[in-house]
């Protein structure tokens, strides 16, 4: 099951495209959530529901694959960004 996410952009017309291309999935994860991003530079951040920063990657690449494991169970929130464009993404972690 992949998450729909919305992105926000300075330039009209961007989200629809980049929308279909960022996949965060499964939702809801257990053990790893894979990450699937355009080409380009970007950042991935990851908080906890009490909006720690539990993970950053400066340069993340598609497929991306991310250990979920020592997550405690609950909404953990999903940043990816680059120069122009950012979206948040919720995940449910069992």
């Amino acid at each position: 099951i992949a998450f729909n996410v919305t992105v926000n952009s300075p330039v009209t017309g961007v989200e629809d495209d980049l929308e279909s291309l960022i996949k965060v999935y499964p939702n809801p994860a257990s053990d790893h959530l894979k990450i699937d991003v355009p080409k380009g530079d970007w950042i991935l951040q990851v908080f906890d529901p009490s909006g720690k920063l539990l993970n950053l990657e400066p340069q993340i690449s598609a497929p991306l694959e991310v250990n979920t494991n020592s997550w405690l169970q609950g909404i953990h929130y999903i940043r990816l960004f680059n120069e122009d464009y950012f979206t948040t993404t919720k995940v449910l972690i069992r």
